[in-house]
């Protein structure tokens, strides 16, 4: 009897669509628990998780915040599990419409791993984690016509309350993705970002959290990707595969720029590390640049200078100021704060 009230309650749940929240800004976001029946599926994934190399290393560099590896290039054990989590029926709700297509982007699949920044790290310069620990939108501008792609977080590990996710567009704000637990959202439309709370400041009614132990060191996340493309634009074989080639160029980018830009220790690193500190402060960068260009500017009406060799100087100028920035936070990190004892990129 219990068996057979377990699989209706299954039943009912993958028959249910998910609830959005966010619509009304169209910036969607779904919360829940995975189906019981991909359970097992999600209990041998992260057994073969936990003794994965990446993890291992991962676990030995304290003061490394991210790592994560491709789920595409990893064992064929490894990614049946994947594909059983995948291919389950369950994610077939991700339709707007009945006659809408989804087209799984397994190249942007992974298994992530990150831990709690400490006080001491978000006061100083995050560089290449700057994207996981403010604000941000994952595909910011990459918005393309009759076509969505949702980045699906399930959790995989326990005890995960002292790290949340947060969506302000949400009026669940803050999820912490403990094991079993989903997330999905626009890639391209929603924004987020990570925060550290206290255990008493989770939520128990969203988060479903077991609380029989310390929290977590280390969170692990599965993402998976689904492109959702109205009937008409996906019957275009030529724009569907652009979309993907997009967005393939874009993660494959983005993830190696903030990897090698996380904990620098080269000058290559610091050069990849300050671009990701610029695009995050934005507004900082275009105030110092403008500042030099109205200076130049005055100072090339003085001197006469012909507009070509005006604008040439504009570029070379604020290429300067960018070099300049990185050679300071070079010399900062590793002489002038390791000197003073102070915290610096790791660099285990």
């Amino acid at each position: 009897m219990h068996d057979s009230v377990s699989r209706q309650n299954d039943q009912d749940r993958e028959e249910n669509s998910f609830e959005w929240c966010g619509v009304e800004t169209n910036q969607r976001v779904a919360i829940g628990n995975v189906p019981s029946s991909m359970a097992h599926s999600l209990n041998e994934l992260m057994k073969q998780v936990e003794n994965h190399e990446t993890f291992y290393d991962f676990q030995k560099k304290k003061c490394h915040m991210v790592d994560h590896f491709w789920i595409a290039e990893q064992a064929e054990s490894l990614q049946e599990q994947v594909s059983q989590i995948r291919d389950h029926p369950f994610w077939s709700h991700l339709r707007h419409d009945d006659s809408d297509q989804l087209f799984p982007l397994t190249f942007m699949d992974e298994i992530y791993f990150s831990r709690p920044p400490t006080e001491k790290v978000l006061k100083g310069r995050l560089y290449g984690t700057n994207g996981n620990f403010r604000l941000h939108k994952d595909g910011a501008g990459l918005l393309f016509p009759g076509c969505r792609l949702y980045r699906i977080l399930i959790g995989l590990s326990s005890n995960n309350f002292n790290t949340m996710t947060c969506f302000p567009s949400c009026k669940r704000r803050c999820i912490d993705i403990d094991k079993g637990n989903y997330v999905i959202f626009d890639f391209s439309r929603t924004s987020h970002e990570i925060i550290t709370l206290s255990k008493s400041l989770v939520d128990d009614d969203i988060t479903q959290k077991k609380t029989d132990g310390p929290p977590r060191d280390i969170r692990i996340l599965m993402k998976l990707h689904f492109l959702c493309m109205e009937d008409r634009y996906a019957k275009n074989g030529m724009m569907r595969h652009m979309v993907e080639n997009i967005f393939y160029a874009y993660e494959t980018i983005t993830r190696y720029v903030m990897a090698k830009g996380t904990n620098p220790t080269t000058f290559y690193e610091y050069i990849l590390g300050v671009l990701c500190e610029c695009l995050y402060f934005l507004s900082y960068s275009v105030i110092i640049i403008s500042f030099f260009i109205v200076w130049f500017t005055m100072w090339c009406s003085r001197q006469r200078i012909q507009r070509s060799y005006y604008i040439t100087g504009c570029i070379l100028g604020t290429i300067f100021l960018f070099f300049t920035y990185v050679i300071y936070c070079y010399i900062d990190d590793r002489w002038v704060r390791r000197h003073e004892h102070v915290d610096v990129p790791c660099t285990e």
